[in-house]
């Protein structure tokens, strides 16, 4: 056990020590000592009440370093050391305004603060991290700038401390390139069983009431899905380009929302490009007052099924939001099935016809299990 040499004064039982209510009523207290006899009980609660607080503060320091606290006169020791034993407890950053967070995948260093452009972390899971871990954004909005590059994917599992309550998933913003999303590519992580549905591991993930707006970057995955919203996690798109990935571009389950809020684009073909299951939903719907999004499509890509929804889940490609009747339009062409909606599952288009998602092959129900198209 660690020594700490500054001791508590008249800690013993029975020191002559004047009580609290004595002291707190006895007008010394505020004026000071004057001249005249000395007051032992009262000196001793002076000097008490200031080695007490000494000695603990003391004391935790070495608890929490295992460091000896030796009474030299080293100023500068001891107050090095106390900061050492507050980091220890690894407090969290508390914002005070809306609050910028720089990641680059060249000059960047997790070790860095992520504070500026110049001091910026290295890897987007880090950022996730420490943001759910070490801030308390105090409600307001957190930006996560990505400089130009190629990056392992992220997951943010969780919602951050100081956003509970705030219903807004503008209020943590990943933002790459907006003018070029290309130049920011978000690409595999290391697989993760925590957040691997049914064996499929996936580039982005949003879980466990986290939530999240994505601008400005280019999402490709080789093993499996592209972004992900599982465990009541939410994520809303806009400007992003999704490339070639075996799975899904988007999929939404187990009580998860995805929602497009704004013009993008497909550059590469997948199993799916709008998958759902398990009461998951999905929604093409811009800001308010906006009256269409666009999807421009480049290439041709294949499609497994472009849109899929199974197990209860609910997609919406037309939003009418009292003010605007919105929806989603598509320039380019694509290949594969258009839309496939079985076991109570509804793909709704609210009158737009049964050619209106891309493909060349029709679409399906499967009527004997309550799925539907509209």
């Amino acid at each position: 056990m660690a020594l700490n040499d500054f001791l508590p004064f008249a800690t013993g039982a029975g020191a002559n020590v004047e009580n609290q209510s004595t002291y707190a009523a006895d007008p010394s207290t505020a004026a000071g000592f004057s001249a005249g006899i000395a007051q032992s009980q009262k000196l001793n609660k002076v000097w008490r009440q200031s080695s007490f607080l000494t000695s603990g503060l003391a004391q935790f320091i070495a608890n929490e370093l295992n460091l000896d606290m030796i009474d030299d006169g080293d100023m500068a020791g001891y107050v090095a050391k106390l900061k050492r034993a507050l980091l220890a407890l690894n407090p969290r950053q508390v914002l005070y305004g809306n609050t910028s967070f720089y990641v680059n995948a060249t000059t960047g260093n997790d070790s860095y603060d992520g504070l500026t452009p110049t001091t910026p972390w290295r890897s987007l899971q880090h950022a996730a991290s420490y943001l759910l871990d070490q801030v308390d954004s105090n409600g307001y909005t957190i930006t996560v700038n990505i400089a130009d590059g190629s990056y392992p994917g992220f997951i943010v599992a969780g919602n951050i401390l100081g956003l509970e309550g705030i219903t807004g998933v503008d209020m943590l913003n990943f933002v790459g390139n907006t003018s070029n999303p290309a130049n920011v590519v978000i690409t595999d992580q290391v697989n993760n069983p925590s957040f691997d549905a049914g064996g499929i591991p996936m580039s982005i993930a949003v879980a466990n009431m986290g939530r999240f707006q994505l601008m400005g970057c280019r999402i490709t995955s080789t093993t499996g899905d592209c972004i992900r919203a599982l465990n009541y996690g939410r994520a809303r798109l806009q400007n992003v380009d999704f490339s070639t990935c075996p799975g899904a571009h988007m999929a939404s389950s187990a009580h998860s929302h995805l929602r497009l809020y704004g013009n993008y684009s497909i550059s590469g073909g997948a199993g799916y490009h709008a998958w759902s299951e398990y009461n998951g939903t999905f929604l093409a719907a811009p800001p308010s007052g906006t009256s269409t999004i666009t999807c421009t499509i480049t290439g041709n890509p294949l499609f497994t099924t472009f849109a899929y929804a199974a197990r209860g889940s609910v997609q919406d490609w037309k939003w009418d939001d009292g003010t605007v009747t919105a929806g989603l339009t598509f320039a380019g062409t694509a290949r594969g099935k258009r839309y496939f909606a079985k076991q109570a599952a509804s793909i709704n288009t609210y009158g737009l016809g049964a050619t209106y998602l891309p493909g060349d092959v029709g679409g399906t129900v499967d009527a004997p299990t309550y799925g539907i198209y509209t």
